[in-house]
């Protein structure tokens, strides 16, 4: 920005390490009231340490940290940061999931809510309010629990509860860690017109952690590009291109990536012993979410579902996933195979919190492990390598998954999945949250899996993913209401069939 306003949250040399890692290394950053910057980097990169610093989880090693002008390094805390306007929303959502929107929104928005009696009346017309501002359209309502919202619901009550400021009340910087991770594109759009609003009009400042490299040259001023841990980079987003970022990135020669060989081939040895004759037919079948007249995926193709989020893409996956445990024709579903489904809600539905990265990797092939109910230690330790090694996954395998980044444990998932060498592999936006890089690896080991036979079903928010499929069906109102083939579309015709399908009457 040419006319930046005073800088509101400063870091001067900031550095944080865990035990012999450190995460963040002398980061120098700055964001200005009514400015919105970028935070970009690869998974493992430091910017969600670097942002935890920022709202007080993380107490800095060395170096400053100024807030308004004044330096506040040594007594930053949760409680004092938002005393102080800095509000964030954390990559991996962690909402009560026991209770009511209305209630979140006492539980995170007290101030703005008020006391007293009429606080249901309120709460509701506030956060009502609130999220029909950033997201309309959004399909929830005020008595709703949080656990029976979907992930993309419950980001866009995660950013909405953020925005609760009381009159009067101090508005600093909002720190948001992937916040369009499950977002479709119209939702993603219409979060950053509020964000632009937000900004202008309170004198706030945005600080944006993604790494979809479109949205931050289309929405944001500048960014900050961070590569182990130390920021390497600062420029405007005016006349930047995707390259000029990926190159950023690599700009302390870092490690190249797994060769897509060595990931195709980790692929394929687990493939090689199975004769691959998975598929997917799916004829007449409805329920109250979906009504399907013919979806078919054959062995060896990857197919994806497209369409803005909520309109049934979802509820196909788990269909085909609770008609493939009966082993048999299922209401108009049919599945070939064995089946393996990944899940983009890796909170609640993915890690297994409590357990190292090995057997977060190897419990899905446990069955090929175990003879006579004992695991062979040393076939299990074989497998999990070969996936960390064919995902570059950071780390030792005896540490815990959740020391890894949030995209990170999403690359562990695709690699337990991958490791099963299933028939049938269901994908529910399975790059949340992950680098455009390792997008890029885990595509080629996919596509390396449907060569040997899998029948690939993938669904996914973003564009550019969709298109490296084979062909995608594009949904509204839980029906199929076009069919593209990919090989016949340039990106700019692909993504104007695809928005016109996801919004056709």
């Amino acid at each position: 920005m040419s006319d930046r306003g005073p800088v509101l949250v400063a870091l001067d040399g900031i550095s944080k390490s865990f035990g012999s890692t450190r995460a963040v290394q002398s980061a120098t950053i700055e964001v200005h009231a009514g400015e919105l910057v970028g935070l970009i980097g690869h998974n493992g990169a430091g910017k969600s340490t670097t942002m935890r610093v920022i709202n007080g989880e993380h107490q800095p090693d060395a170096g400053r940290m100024i807030v308004r002008g004044e330096e506040v390094t040594s007594s930053l805390t949760p409680g004092q940061a938002l005393e102080l306007g800095i509000r964030s929303v954390p990559q991996e959502l962690e909402l009560p999931g026991n209770l009511q929107l209305r209630e979140a929104a006492i539980f995170a928005g007290a101030r703005a809510v008020g006391a007293g009696r009429g606080w249901r009346r309120r709460a509701d017309r506030m956060i009502m309010a609130i999220l029909g501002d950033i997201f309309p359209g959004h399909g929830m309502s005020a008595e709703q629990r949080i656990e029976y919202l979907s992930i993309s619901q419950r980001q866009m009550l995660a950013v909405a509860l953020s925005g609760l400021w009381a009159e009067g009340e101090l508005a600093t910087c909002l720190v948001l860690d992937e916040p369009t991770s499950s977002l479709d594109a119209f939702s993603a759009e219409s979060l950053y017109r509020w964000l632009r609003r937000e900004a202008q009009s309170r004198g706030l400042a945005v600080l944006v952690s993604t790494h979809k490299l479109h949205e931050v040259i289309r929405e944001l001023d500048r960014a900050y590009v961070m590569a182990d841990g130390v920021v390497v980079a600062e420029r405007s987003m005016a006349g930047a291109t995707r390259g000029d970022l990926v190159s950023a990135m690599h700009s302390r020669g870092l490690s190249k990536p797994a060769p897509v060989k060595l990931q195709a081939e980790a692929a394929a040895s687990q493939a090689e012993d199975r004769g691959h004759a998975g598929g997917i037919s799916i004829s007449s079948y409805s329920n109250d979410v979906i009504k399907l007249d013919d979806l078919r995926v054959a062995n060896g193709e990857v197919v994806g579902l497209g369409g803005l989020e909520g309109q049934g893409q979802k509820a196909v996956l788990r269909a085909i996933f609770a008609a493939s445990r009966l082993a048999r024709h299922h209401s108009g579903i049919r599945v070939s195979g064995r089946l393996t489904f990944v899940s983009g809600d890796r909170a609640t539905e993915g890690v297994f919190r409590q357990w190292s990265v090995e057997r977060n990797l190897s419990v899905s092939a446990l069955g090929v492990l175990s003879r006579f109910g004992w695991i062979a230690r040393d076939a299990e330790r074989s497998l999990a390598e070969t996936w960390r090694d064919a995902l570059r996954v950071r780390g030792e395998l005896a540490d815990g998954i959740t020391s890894l980044s949030g995209g990170t444990q999403q690359k562990v998932l695709v690699g337990r999945a991958l490791a099963d060498a299933p028939d049938v592999l269901l994908l529910d936006d399975p790059t949340r949250g992950v680098d455009e890089e390792t997008k890029l690896e885990i595509h080629a080991i996919v596509s390396a899996q449907a060569k040997k036979g899998t029948a690939v079903l993938w669904y996914s928010t973003e564009a550019a993913e969709l298109k490296r499929c084979q062909r995608v069906c594009v949904m509204l109102g839980g029906r199929v209401t076009d069919m593209l083939l990919t090989k016949d579309l340039d990106d700019e015709a692909f993504e104007s069939r695809l928005v016109g399908a996801s919004f056709a009457a």
